[in-house]
């Protein structure tokens, strides 16, 4: 399915470009031998040929449109009622921002893995994955315009940081018990030099053994009850603001843990934070939601599939014959009925 849009796209990009088809002919002209044309570009009258007989800009038009002109006009349709429905939404959406998404991308990236080898494998166009990243961009601020973040949302969200030290695995318990007793003497020592002037957030950079809070400072950001273990959201119930709570055991080894904000009263940054998380909770239910309604609001007249009548309904005799079952008419489908597909998900696509 992932292949076949992105042929729609580029069979948009080909047809923007074509100049009127030309009958097929050996002396067509064509590109210098090793000449390569992008899409999107003025295509020469000749695209392509096989043992010197030409294929030429017509007959692939032509094809291209015979396959797959549905599914690009469908792909286009949906572009155009985001991009009508932005502009009633006050949403803009800059080049600038679509290139600092695809930054964002290439950050993401494994070692060695580059942005511009994903294009060529998997067939995107620049043209293709830029019009999809504005898309999605487009739709992402229209339903965060929507959403609202009321103070009632913001209860039951806190804030906190922490240091683990985690306890080695073993089979023998012995060794086990040596290996948990390690890592609490190794806690309670970095609790000591917190104590003794160490900030919680440099005490976590140095010894921390969590790689995805160690270089934030043990940050955790803002989560709910139950999105810790037990053992942690416990300690933190019991906590006051800016505390810093006695080494805690989990299943994970041991945490120091410091209650940095509650939901209900953060300011400023923090605030901010945690609205955008609470937005972002709400994404995916709204995504689809506006993608539906809006389409189905929007007066589409589609040239290419025209709307086919409904089937006349069929008469029921008055009464069945005895001993048979008198069944309801098949309903239409949704073709025969008239009913738009809906579109296929805006994935983000990676560009140049």
């Amino acid at each position: 399915m992932l292949r076949k849009r992105i042929w729609c796209f580029v069979a948009a990009a080909i047809i923007l470009s074509a100049l009127p088809a030309v009958a097929a002919k050996k002396a067509a002209p064509a590109p210098k031998k090793g000449t390569t044309v992008a899409v999107g570009e003025k295509l020469p009258e000749v695209v392509a040929t096989i043992n010197g007989e030409a294929i030429t800009k017509g007959e692939l038009v032509k094809t291209i449109v015979d396959w797959d002109a549905p599914m690009v006009l469908e792909q286009l349709i949906m572009s155009r009622i985001v991009s009508q429905e932005a502009k009633k939404a006050g949403v803009v959406v800059t080049p600038e921002q679509v290139k600092v998404k695809f930054e964002e991308m290439k950050k993401n990236l494994p070692p060695g893995q580059e942005l511009n080898d994903l294009l060529r494998k998997g067939g995107y166009t620049p043209s293709h994955a830029y019009s999809y990243m504005k898309m999605n961009l487009q739709i992402e601020g229209i339903i965060k315009k929507s959403i609202k973040v009321k103070p009632e949302d913001l209860t039951g969200f806190t804030r906190a940081s922490h240091i683990l030290i985690r306890v080695a695995g073993s089979t023998d318990a012995k060794e086990k018990e040596k290996l948990d007793a390690e890592a609490k003497t190794k806690i309670d020592k970095i609790a000591e030099e917190i104590k003794g002037g160490l900030t919680f957030e440099e005490a976590a950079k140095k010894y921390s053994e969590d790689p995805m809070t160690k270089d934030k400072g043990g940050d955790l950001d803002f989560f709910t009850k139950g999105q810790m273990v037990p053992e942690f959201d416990k300690a933190l119930e019991a906590m006051k603001l800016g505390e810093i709570s006695q080494p805690v055991k989990s299943s994970f080894g041991y945490h120091l843990i410091k209650f940095v904000a509650s939901g209900k009263e953060a300011t400023g940054e923090d605030r901010k934070k945690l609205e955008d998380q609470i937005v972002n909770r709400q994404m995916g239910d709204k995504w689809r939601e506006f993608t539906l309604t809006s389409r189905n609001r929007a007066k589409i007249v589609n040239y290419l599939e025209p709307e086919k009548p409904a089937p006349k309904p069929v008469q029921q005799p008055r009464t069945a014959p005895q001993g048979a079952q008198q069944m309801p008419p098949n309903p239409p489908s949704d073709a025969e009925a008239g009913a738009q597909p809906p579109p296929p998900p805006a994935e983000p696509a990676p560009a140049q």
